[in-house]
């Protein structure tokens, strides 16, 4: 019997379930086919669905990803802190099998061992320890802020004991009996120190390099150390008994620890021509490697060339990430926008392992369902119970957009309805592109002041020009529950979609519910050379939000103006057609327009239409309506009647 059908069989005889349950205490749950563990063995979770294991399949899964899904090996691995090759010895054991392990355990030994044999004479390791070294460098590492103009976080920069020494390489010569070089003037520029780490956790190899790039041109940034082998940069990583399922190949030290600060593996070739090395390592290893994914990031110079023309040369199974125009390397691209890097590195690893597994639907089931089950998103009321109806209780992750002619109130519509839910406890982030941050507060104070008392009420001018100062700042303290919540984002012309894009990923780190409001859409630019008002531009900005509401799984309310064609008419799709693909992109499209605007529907003369809409500005309050025209998640066609105080920017459902 082979090793591997050996452990099937252990697998067999010790089922998954039983042995969690014994090592947790915890009896697991039945719903439906499949048993359930609360709480979770590893976050401590108490939810229903969050942990789960198919007892058909012998296998477990974490909905909230805690941690890895796998089978009883992987479960030992990560509940008792093992290695690979110690939890399957644990279940060997477990399942009263361990003299046959050992019985085949001897036959591969002596298969294995000419293989290695020969493998391992070619493959070459430093005997010495240079840790007591590196540790003395570190303890000075607050004395050059090199490494944290690279981009690094105090985290990775402990972690990897990163080194500086004042006097350059005459420190290492000095403190270690091993070196084997004499002095020269040019080692004095190499005072950084970048250790290698083996799996034993020793620094079995370092790095020098200098500090300052503006030396003599004769003066190579880094220095290698004579007389010993070149190791990769976390090359432990291929031997030391941890299955992963990607491992990063980069060129450079400081791209591999910009990976690894962000949470991924990486290693690195400190030169394109060690793929060699990197070769046999993987072939002495195999067996730990059988399940890793391994993503290259090249250089984007001859030398990123060089490299994937020599591990084209081997038989490594490889895919390549490659990094966007005008960073020449991947700490480069880490430097000059972590965030921006952060996400190109999920990105690409997702897409390469979609890819790799297949991206088919039976993979996402689960995640469905318990999605559902952990859906903590509500409607977001509006404040009006009339248009939380109409909406289907409220606002839903999507894209709603509010349309309507020039002057109707569309601004002070959407400003009071977030204003209405500021109060009401959800964060609001407003995007203005046209109102300043005062004169949208002073709207809210003109707002509130005729909400109070409409005889004693404030226009905007009023409270700008502080007429009534004591009022100002009664209503001002009234207004602070809501502007704990409200953030207006004053944009200026030439701002971008991605300017946009860029304040919400902040907002998402740290706010999970919320809701994010455009005004508005045709003074947006898609990229800094576009001109505001292409229809391509508009495409681009409402397929942009459209995406974001997806990732954030939040609403977003974009205001849009009519072409001219339709301030005369009753509201359609038609005034929206300038707009390119905001009637199929929308979730919800509605529109604002006067009440009484269908009686002039059939009137021929022009002049004689606008006199009319001029009779209905006059009116106080105007009579407005809202006109539902698409709703995905309620009716469509629904009305919404409103009156309008302009004066005081405040609208009343009738």
């Amino acid at each position: 019997m082979s090793r591997n059908d050996l452990i099937e069989r252990a697998k067999l005889i010790v089922p998954l379930l039983t042995y969690i349950e014994k090592a947790t205490g915890t009896t697991a749950t039945t719903i439906g086919k499949t048993k359930f563990m609360k709480p979770c063995p590893f976050c401590g979770k108490n939810k229903n669905h969050h942990f789960a294991i198919d007892t058909t399949k012998n296998l477990y899964k974490s909905f909230n990803q805690c941690v890895p899904s796998g089978s009883i090996i992987d479960f030992i691995m990560h509940y008792e802190h093992l290695s690979k090759n110690e939890a399957i010895k644990k279940l060997i054991d477990l399942a009263n099998l361990t003299t046959e392990w050992e019985e085949t355990d001897m036959s591969v030994k002596k298969k294995k061992t000419h293989i290695m044999e020969s493998v391992e004479s070619k493959v070459q390791f430093n005997d010495v320890d240079f840790t007591d070294l590196v540790e003395k460098a570190h303890r000075n590492v607050n004395q050059t802020d090199y490494f944290k103009k690279r981009g690094l976080s105090d985290n990775i920069i402990n972690q990897y004991k990163l080194g500086y020494a004042p006097e350059g390489f005459y420190f290492v010569i000095e403190n270690h009996s091993d070196i084997q070089e004499q002095p020269y003037e040019k080692l004095n520029y190499y005072k950084c120190l970048l250790p290698i780490w083996n799996s034993r956790g020793q620094c079995s190899y370092f790095i020098t390099r200098i500090e300052d790039s503006n030396v003599n041109n004769d003066v190579t940034k880094t220095h290698n150390l004579k007389g010993r082998t070149i190791e990769l940069l976390n090359e432990r990583y291929l031997m030391d008994g941890i299955s992963r399922e990607v491992i990063f190949i980069v060129e450079g030290y400081f791209d591999a620890l910009s990976i690894e600060d962000i949470g991924y593996p990486a290693i690195a070739l400190n030169g394109v021509n060690n793929v060699n090395r990197l070769k046999k390592l993987i072939e002495m290893h195999q067996e730990q490697l059988e399940a890793t994914y391994f993503i290259i990031i090249p250089d984007n110079d001859t030398a990123g060339e060089q490299l994937i023309k020599n591990i084209n040369k081997t038989n490594i199974e490889y895919d390549v990430l490659e990094l966007p125009d005008g960073y020449k390397d991947a700490n480069e691209y880490f430097v000059a926008d972590k965030e921006a890097f952060t996400l190109f590195i999920r990105k690409g690893v997702d897409r390469l392992l979609n890819a790799k597994r297949g991206d088919f639907l039976l993979n996402y089931l689960d995640d469905f369902y318990s999605m559902i089950e952990d859906n903590e998103f509500l409607p977001i009321s509006t404040g009006m119970e009339r248009f939380d109806t109409i909406l289907g209780g409220g606002f839903f992750p999507g894209l709603y957009v509010l349309g309507g002619p020039t002057s109707l109130g569309k601004t002070a519509f959407i400003h009071q309805i977030a204003d209405q839910i500021a109060e009401a406890g959800t964060p609001v982030y407003y995007f203005s592109f046209e109102m300043s941050r005062n004169e949208l507060i002073a709207r809210s104070i003109s707002r509130l002041s005729f909400l109070e008392n409409p005889r004693k009420a404030m226009t905007v001018t009023d409270v700008t020009a502080g007429k009534d100062l004591e009022s100002v700042s009664l209503h001002l303290n009234n207004y602070k529950k809501i502007a704990n919540r409200f953030e207006i984002y004053e944009g200026r012309l030439n701002d971008t979609i991605q300017k946009v894009e860029e304040r919400i990923n902040e907002i998402g780190k740290y706010q999970k519910n919320f809701i994010i409001i455009v005004d508005y859409l045709q003074v947006i630019n898609a990229k800094s050379t576009s001109t505001i008002g292409e229809r391509s531009t508009i495409d681009t900005v409402v397929t942009s939000l459209k995406q974001i509401s997806r990732k954030f799984n939040i609403p977003i309310v974009l205001i849009s103006a009519f072409n001219r064609s339709a301030y005369y008419a009753p509201i359609s799709f038609e005034g929206f057609k300038e707009s390119g693909v905001i009637e199929y992109t929308a979730d919800v499209l509605m529109g604002l327009q006067f009440r009484n605007l269908p009686q002039i529907s059939n009137q021929k003369d022009d002049f004689k239409k606008k006199e009319i809409i001029e009779s209905f500005k006059l009116k106080e309050p105007r009579e407005i309506t809202l006109q539902v025209l698409k709703n995905r998640f309620g009716s469509a066609s629904e009305q919404m009647h409103l009156q309008y105080f302009a004066k005081y920017n405040y609208f009343r459902s009738v």
